[in-house]
């Protein structure tokens, strides 16, 4: 994949719909924490003896319901919960020739049943020609829509500010201000190795306790996990992407704040705080120092990547879209593990629609402890 390295860059350069997700940083970070177990599926696509396109895959058992030794094939950096924007990285204008030979080389193997790229951004140069390709050939394949939320950043921290409701303003503005008048505050933006050294121990740590708290085992109880930070932050570092921050309170580690940026955008991807500050909003201290900094640096976004959750529209985010496309080839087990989900999404649907979300959370807790 390093040989790789100066031509995938050239994509990267010319293609403006990848991100951060597409880099060999982050694909090889990832793959080198959680590939271990794995089967990797790496294809080139050359024209002219330049590189046109990258398909980042790899190989996993499916399981239920399909026989044993069925496989399906996913886009490195997709199955851990760290990923989004997961894009295949072509050259523009190339993509019907690299999707006609993607689809080529997949009618001819036998060691997969279905093929699922998911959190495909809505503008993926290769989305609509995949999905042309897939129709021309007559495959079966669904594709579903999940929600993404960024904010769209103003010229101005006062404008900003404006934009948001009166009664959520003071979060930003005054509590910092308050914060400072009450204790030593200190913000640090990660710019070293030996940050990365002494913060990132204090970020898994902070995320952790807070979740521990509440019952949950947190993102960072998996070893993995730790060493796929470790590793794409320092890739990231070197490549001056990371945009990592702690505040400090009187000398002690209060909020951290995990970012990087691409681009003209920032995306979050994780963050903690000690709950023994929760009283002083020490999480909306260190996100109003980012977010002005952001705005100064003349950045488009911030991006809060997947998931709806409340608080992300109360600091005047709108709503974006991943495609998640899932293919076979006719008439094998891939098309009936298409049709089995096909019909359990809709099952999953209707119970939303029609019970009390009390209920849905106890039926998601039962699927879970069965699963496990």
């Amino acid at each position: 994949m390093k040989t790789l390295f100066p031509q995938w860059d050239s994509i990267l350069q010319s293609n403006p719909s990848l991100t951060i997700f597409s880099t060999p940083e982050w694909l090889n970070s990832w793959w080198n924490a959680y590939g271990t177990d794995k089967e990797l599926v790496f294809l080139t696509l050359e024209e002219k003896n330049l590189l046109a396109g990258v398909i980042p895959m790899y190989r996993e058992p499916i399981g239920f319901p399909l026989p044993p030794h069925s496989y399906r094939l996913r886009l490195i950096g997709d199955g851990s919960g760290d990923s989004d924007n997961l894009d295949l990285p072509i050259f523009p204008r190339h993509e019907p020739a690299v999707m006609s030979a993607l689809c080529d080389w997949l009618s001819a193997q036998t060691t997969w049943s279905v093929c699922c790229l998911d959190t495909l951004p809505e503008n993926s140069g290769a989305l609509g020609f995949l999905i042309d390709e897939l129709s021309r050939r007559q495959w079966p394949f669904r594709t579903a829509r999940t929600s993404r939320w960024y904010i769209p950043l103003p010229d101005t921290w006062g404008a900003y500010v404006e934009s948001l409701s009166p009664e959520f303003r003071p979060l930003l503005v005054r509590y910092p201000r308050r914060l400072e008048s009450r204790h030593r505050c200190r913000f640090i933006q990660c710019r070293t190795r030996s940050d990365l050294q002494k913060y990132l121990p204090a970020l898994f740590e902070l995320h952790q306790k807070r979740w521990e708290l509440v019952g949950e085992s947190g993102s960072f109880a998996k070893e993995e996990r730790k060493r796929f930070y470790e590793r794409m932050s320092e890739a990231f570092l070197r490549r001056g992407w990371l945009e990592f921050w702690i505040l400090e309170l009187d000398g002690a580690v209060a909020a951290a704040q995990f970012c990087f940026q691409y681009n003209k955008s920032v995306y979050l991807l994780q963050e903690g705080f000690d709950p023994k500050y929760a009283k002083d909003k020490v999480g909306y201290a260190l996100r109003s120092k980012m977010l002005q900094h952001f705005i100064q640096q003349h950045f488009d976004r911030y991006d809060f990547l997947g998931g709806t959750q409340a608080h992300k529209l109360r600091f005047g985010a709108v709503e974006g879209t991943y495609v998640n496309v899932h293919f076979a080839k006719p008439y094998g087990p891939g098309a009936v593990y298409l049709r089995y989900h096909h019909r359990a999404e809709r099952t999953r649907n209707w119970l939303k629609a029609h019970l009390p979300p009390q209920a849905v959370s106890l039926i998601r807790k039962v699927r879970s402890v069965s699963i496990s």
